[in-house]
């Protein structure tokens, strides 16, 4: 399933591609995020106390039309574990998102989806938390500043479920639900 997923928004974003004209522009973005609501419950062993994290990232954005853009980019997240002492968990997703929106004026309001994969580490003797997909839904708007400079705020709901295994112990895995929220705020510089 997540292979057709994949697949399909590949298609989707070669599609648009092709309706790309000259006229049309690309920018960068760098954003910091606050990343709250971990799911944290480990498969068979139940709910692990996670805390709220944060982190940066940036992206690079293409204007397809008047009405879609599509982005690649990377963040870098970081959050711990409430009850167990220098227990930091650091997600490094790389994606591909595509928005769907309208100008209104100054404002860009959008929706939107996309997927990626997820570097994992965890900083827990014994432990190792596997990279994994991940996937989000998001809504967001930009609001121009000047021509060229945008304000972007933006809520994204991220599905990953990365394993964790214990090393040294038969290697036991289960998965580890990081489903989280984010709030993203930065600027864009579009030329």
């Amino acid at each position: 399933m997540k292979k057709w997923l994949c697949l399909a928004a590949a298609l989707i974003l070669a599609l648009a591609w092709g309706s790309v004209s000259r006229a049309q522009t690309a920018g960068i973005e760098a954003h910091g995020l606050f990343a709250f609501g971990f799911d944290g419950e480990l498969e068979g062993v139940g709910d692990s106390d996670l805390d709220n994290g944060g982190g940066f990232g940036g992206s690079v954005v293409f204007h397809l039309n008047e009405f879609m853009r599509a982005e690649v980019g990377g963040d870098w997240i970081r959050t711990e574990y409430k009850d167990i002492d220098q227990a930091d968990v650091t997600l490094i997703p790389v994606t591909a998102a595509l928005r769907v929106g309208g100008d209104l004026d100054i404002l860009y309001a959008y929706v939107g989806g996309g997927a990626g994969y997820s570097f994992n580490d965890i900083d827990v003797s014994g432990l190792k938390l596997k990279d994994a997909p991940i996937y989000f839904a998001m809504v967001g708007s930009e609001i121009g500043l000047t021509d060229l400079l945008v304000l972007r705020g933006e809520f994204r709901y991220n599905w990953h479920r990365p394993d964790l295994e214990a090393t040294g112990f038969g290697d036991d895995e289960a998965e580890l639900k990081l489903d989280h929220m984010q709030f993203r705020l930065g600027f864009g510089l579009y030329f």
